[in-house]
């Protein structure tokens, strides 16, 4: 059992090494795709308000969804010792953008629908306040989830 774990911790060393000027430039595509886009939409749209956090937030998902399904197309190629071309991460990027799209959408509304419950149960006051303090944490919970789900 020792050795099959070694194995596999030595396998997975090396094919990282094969490849890992082949995942930097991965991650600095998914860089150039997701956080800049979004970065410079909140920067430079002249909208004020809820307006540009909504237009930001929107920039934010449609690049999202692109960006890590070309990047998991690519790295389950690298994965599967398969032959690595960079043309995977545009080409699958569009095939897989819709699904998820889909995804990232459903993200972020369950993202917003804990910002509104935290905000509501934060508003209570008494005794009820507690348990609204308490209530507003285990969505915090749930929030810090849900963005957990989002590492690739």
């Amino acid at each position: 059992m020792a050795s099959l774990i070694s194995t596999i911790y030595r396998k997975t060393f090396w094919n990282t090494y094969d490849h890992l000027g082949r995942l930097i430039l991965l991650n600095l595509l998914w860089a150039a795709f997701f956080p800049v886009p979004t970065y410079l939409a909140f920067r430079l749209l002249p909208l004020g308000g809820h307006l540009r956090t909504g237009a930001t937030l929107l920039v934010g998902i449609l690049t999202h969804s692109f960006a890590t399904t070309g990047v998991a197309a690519a790295t389950a190629d690298i994965v599967s010792y398969r032959k690595f071309a960079l043309k995977k991460f545009f080409s699958d990027g569009l095939r897989l953008y819709a699904p998820a799209l889909a995804v990232s959408a459903l993200s972020a509304l369950a993202l917003y629908l804990c910002y509104v419950s935290i905000t509501f149960y934060l508003a209570l006051e008494g005794p009820a306040g507690v348990a609204g303090f308490f209530l507003a944490g285990v969505q915090v919970w749930i929030a810090l989830f849900v963005l957990a789900m989002h590492v690739y």
